[in-house]
Formats: structure tokens, C-alpha cells, sequence
């Protein structure tokens, strides 16, 4: 009896660890198409070179865009001749690009025997280094749009290894069982296969739209950019901007201040991709501006120079500039900033900026500064 009895409980323990067995369902996706492509939207600065190609499940994009935030949105038409609804996921990104799906009845379900509106948006998202792009500018984007059933259960492709290695342990089990409980050992198997076939469930059945897109970046030869390259001891001084010289490409150039995410930034005049003027650049805050008065809140340029050993008691042409912009950040009549004669000091809570006669600028926020050094080179440091 007392064997009967732990013979049972085996068998029920065992009918409740063993896990679902994954089977793969076999996919036909022929009647799934992307029947029709079309720009919709696009941000003024954002170009399309090409029309873009429809290759079976592939879409073929060529694309320009000029800076982050521009997009191009698309209008395209799939239609899903299958007896399955299935469903795309809404947003795929990567580090620089978003590729966003959205729909009229904000449903990115598409029913079996339906005919579909989806529009695709792709957005620039963050500056692309340029030792990414080609010699043409162009970076070359590569994108999966995961479309599942929609009643579909993911399950951890791991289940069915596992299975396999339980299974093997049963039939283990089962031989040594089979030499004490003859009688039983039929009935042990037949559970076990029982539990093989009756908890069986799908794989997900996926279809992969895939985007590949040669999108063209433009790189300024002439006007403003922004960095915020710090000075690495590895590289040595190509991880300075030089005046006179190309930026080098491992340095990220912005549009703007404000996408460097920081307060102080060098700011420089591009002319035939060379450096003709460095500035360093820094922002007066709200708060800094309720905190003291006669602050006034904005940015602020000051331009370095290089120091000219030729002359005799040098001071740069852009000290006195570089002056008067102290004087409308910090206030004319304040004791913010110390005259030293041929060196200028402003200082806040937060803020500490210098200018020298010898064509040295800088800033610092105590953890983060940046500075124009008289020898023509300009970089930040934390």
C-alpha cells in the first residue's frame, strides 16, 4: 500500500513540473504585402532623393536629412489575405533614428482579409558621429518591423531544450521505476505522453518587414557647430579643436547649444570645413538670474584668440568684446567680477567665467568647464 501510494505521488508531482512543450507552427506569410508606399509628411529641411522600392518584404529608402528633429513620414498600404489577424509593434528604434508605426483607428492590428493604412514615420533622433557615415555623408540604417498574430503566446525558445533534457530524465526514471512497479510502469508511460502531446502549445508565427535605408547626413562646410570634446590622453591632441584646422571626426558636432545637453559648450565658425573662430560658450539660468541680481538670463559667446609671440605686451583683439559681454551677463555695477587688469573673473553660485588678455576664455560649473587655450586649441574637461 505504501508503495502504491508514493507510486501516485510521483506521478502527480510529476504531472505538475513538467512544462509546456513549444511546437512551431508552420508560417505562410505569401498572403501578407505591402501593396503600396508613399511620402506623406516631411520636416522642411528633410529630402527624398529617391521614391522608395517595395522588394517583396523589403522596403528600399533613400533619404536626406539635414539635422536632428527632421523626419519623413509615409503612407503605406498592407494587406493581410490570411485567416489570422496579426499585429505590428509601434515604435523600433536604434541609437540615432526612430522608425515609428502608427494607424487612423490607432489599432496596429491588421485583420485577417484586410486591407490596411499604416503610416511610418522616420525620425532623426540623436547626432551621428561622423566616422559612421561613408565618404558620400551617407549612414546606412537596417530595421526589422516585427509583425506577430495577435493571439499569438511567446514562450522562451529555452522551453524546448529543457523539455528535451526532462523527457530524458522520465524515461530514466521510468526504467528504474519499471524494475519495482511492473504493473505500473505502462501506465507511467502512457502519462508521460499524455503530458508530451496534450500541453503542447505555438510558437509565434512572426513576419519581418525589413527597411533598408541609405539616409544621407548633412555636414556643414560652412557656418556654426557645437561640441563638447574632452581632452583624452590616448588619442592626444585630435581630441582638441584646433583653429585652422578640420574638426577631426571622432569629435561630435551639434547644430546646436542645446543638443550638447550641457550648460558650457565651445561653439566654433566652420569656413571650407575649416575652424576660422572658437568661442566658449556658456548659459545664464532662470534661477541664477532670481538668485542675484543684475544677472541677466541668456547665452553668451566669448572668443579666444591665438597669443602672438611677435608683439610685445600682446592683448587680443576680442578682450575688450569678450569684456562687455561679462558686463551684460553679470551686470555693470555688481561684485560678481574682479578686474585684475589683464585678467577678468565673473563668479556665481554655479558658474565661475574667465576671460585673459592673452586670448585665453573659459568657463566652469565645478564639475563640468570648458576653455579656449592660447595656442589655438579648445576642449573640455569634468
Amino acid at each position: 500500500m505504501k508503495k502504491k501510494t508514493l507510486f501516485i505521488l510521483f506521478v502527480i508531482l510529476t504531472g505538475l513540473l513538467v512544462p509546456f512543450v513549444v511546437r512551431a507552427e508552420e508560417c505562410s506569410l505569401d498572403n501578407i504585402s505591402i501593396e503600396k508606399i508613399e511620402i506623406l509628411n516631411k520636416s522642411e529641411s528633410a529630402v527624398q532623393k529617391l521614391e522608395p522600392v517595395i522588394d517583396g518584404k523589403k522596403l528600399i529608402f533613400d533619404i536626406k536629412l539635414d539635422e536632428v528633429g527632421s523626419f519623413i513620414e509615409y503612407k503605406m498600404i498592407i494587406k493581410n489575405d490570411t485567416d489570422k489577424d496579426y499585429e505590428l509593434d509601434s515604435n523600433y528604434n536604434n541609437e540615432y533614428f526612430n522608425y515609428m508605426i502608427s494607424t487612423e483607428d490607432k489599432s496596429n492590428v491588421i485583420k485577417k482579409n484586410e486591407t490596411k493604412e499604416v503610416l511610418l514615420r522616420v525620425s532623426y533622433m540623436k547626432t551621428i558621429p561622423e566616422e559612421l557615415l561613408n565618404d558620400d555623408n551617407v549612414y546606412s540604417s537596417n530595421t526589422h518591423l516585427v509583425m506577430a498574430k495577435s493571439n499569438d503566446v511567446i514562450i522562451n525558445p529555452a522551453t524546448g531544450n529543457m523539455g528535451t533534457i526532462l523527457f530524458l530524465l522520465f524515461v530514466i526514471c521510468l526504467f528504474i521505476l519499471s524494475k519495482r512497479y511492473h504493473k505500473n510502469s505502462l501506465l507511467l508511460l502512457l502519462f508521460l505522453l499524455l503530458l508530451f502531446t496534450s500541453f503542447s502549445v505555438y510558437a509565434v508565427c512572426n513576419l519581418s518587414i525589413d527597411i533598408e535605408a541609405k539616409i544621407e547626413l548633412s555636414t556643414l562646410t560652412d557656418g556654426y557647430v557645437y561640441t563638447i570634446n574632452k581632452y583624452d590622453e590616448n588619442v592626444g591632441t585630435s581630441s582638441y579643436v584646433w583653429l585652422d584646422k578640420t574638426i577631426s571626426k571622432q569629435i561630435i558636432k551639434y547644430n546646436t547649444g542645446t543638443e550638447t545637453g550641457k550648460n558650457i559648450y565651445l561653439k566654433h565658425k566652420l569656413v571650407n570645413k575649416k575652424v576660422e573662430e572658437s568661442y566658449v560658450e556658456f548659459n545664464v539660468t532662470e534661477e541664477m538670474e532670481s538668485n542675484n541680481p543684475g544677472v541677466k538670463k541668456g547665452s553668451y559667446s566669448l572668443r579666444g584668440s591665438v597669443f602672438d609671440l611677435l608683439v610685445d605686451n600682446y592683448r587680443s583683439p576680442y578682450y575688450e568684446d569678450n569684456l562687455e559681454i561679462l558686463k551684460q551677463a553679470f551686470g555693470e555695477n555688481t561684485n560678481y567680477c574682479v578686474d585684475e587688469g589683464s585678467y577678468f573673473v565673473c563668479s556665481i553660485s554655479g558658474l565661475y567665467v574667465y576671460v585673459d588678455s592673452n586670448g585665453c576664455v573659459g568657463a566652469n560649473d565645478s564639475s563640468w568647464y570648458c576653455d579656449f587655450y592660447y595656442d589655438g586649441n579648445s576642449a573640455c574637461f569634468e
